[in-house]
C-alpha cells in the first residue's frame, strides 16, 4: 500500500479501528507545507491574510486537502498560533484544493511545496510562508516562515510528511528483509538523490524498526493535536494510541 503521514489519522477520524502498527511501513520522504495564495489575490503577506481572517472569523474559504490530512493540520495549527478562524473547504487530495486556489473558489491553499513547485514557477500560485522554522529559497525568491511572524507556532508545528509504502506487518520476516535490503539500496542511489533534489523533497529512508518508530510518534503527535485541536471523532485513548 502506498502511504503519507496522514494515514496515521484515519482511526481517530473514525474511518478505520486500527493503530498504525498494523503496517510495516518504509519512509522515502516528504516535502514541507506553505500557505499559498491565486497569483491575483489581494494577500500580499500572511499577516496580510491574518488580519482579514480577523476581521472576519469564518469567512475566509481555504484549501488543505483532506480532513485530518497533514495540510489540514498545518491549517489548524496557523489557526490556533495565530489567532485566527479560516472557512476549511476539504478536498480529495492536493492537486484538487490547488485547483481550487487557482479557480478561485478558495483564498488560499496548504499543501507542499513539492506539489505547489510548478505552479509557483508558472505564477498561478504565489507562496506567502512556509510551515517550517527556516525560510525557503525556490524560484529566485525566499518564501519566509510563518515562525517569525508567530511565536506560537512552535508548539504545534513543523509537523512533517512521511511519504512511503507498506506491508501488512504480518508478512513473513523473509519477505520483510528481502524488501528491507531492496529499500536501502534504492534509497542510497544517485537515482533518488537527484529525483528528490529536483522535486524539492528531503529524503528519509527508513525502513523496518525505525519507520514504525517514526509513524508511532506519527499516530501519536497527530492524534492528540487533532484532539487538542477538536478536530477528532475517537478518543485516541479509546484506540490505544498513547499521549506524547
Amino acid at each position: 500500500m502506498g502511504l503519507s503521514e496522514s494515514n496515521v489519522t484515519a482511526a481517530v477520524q473514525g474511518g478505520w479501528d486500527k493503530k498504525f502498527d498494523y503496517w510495516y511501513p518504509f519512509i522515502v520522504g516528504g516535502s514541507p507545507d506553505l500557505i499559498s495564495v491565486p497569483a491575483d489575490s489581494p494577500y500580499d503577506t500572511l499577516q496580510d491574510l491574518v488580519d482579514a481572517v480577523r476581521a472576519a472569523p469564518g469567512s475566509i474559504p481555504a484549501a488543505a486537502s483532506g480532513s485530518g490530512s497533514i495540510h489540514h493540520l498545518n491549517l489548524l495549527a496557523i489557526e490556533k498560533g495565530a489567532d485566527a478562524t479560516f472557512k476549511f473547504v476539504p478536498y480529495k487530495g492536493s492537486a484538487a484544493g490547488q485547483q481550487a486556489a487557482m479557480a478561485g473558489e478558495v483564498a488560499l491553499v496548504v499543501t507542499s511545496l513539492a506539489e505547489q513547485a510548478q505552479l509557483i514557477a508558472g505564477g498561478k500560485l504565489r507562496p506567502l510562508a512556509m510551515l517550517t522554522p527556516e525560510d525557503t529559497t525556490f524560484n529566485g525568491a525566499t518564501i519566509p516562515s510563518a515562525f517569525g511572524i508567530y511565536d506560537g507556532l512552535d508548539k504545534y508545528l513543523p509537523l512533517k510528511q512521511a511519504i512511503g509504502f507498506a506491508v501488512h506487518n504480518s508478512a513473513p520476516d523473509a519477505v520483510k528483509a528481502v524488501l528491507d535490503e531492496a529499500f536501502g539500496k534504492a534509497m542510497a542511489s544517485p537515482v533518488v538523490a537527484e529525483w528528490a533534489k529536483a522535486n524539492n523533497y528531503d529524503i528519509g529512508g527508513q525502513s523496518g524498526t525505525e519507520a514504525s518508530a517514526t509513524f508511532k510518534t506519527l499516530e501519536s503527535t497527530f492524534a492528540y493535536t487533532l484532539k487538542e485541536l477538536g478536530a477528532t471523532s475517537v478518543d485516541p485513548a479509546a484506540l490505544g494510541i498513547e499521549k506524547p
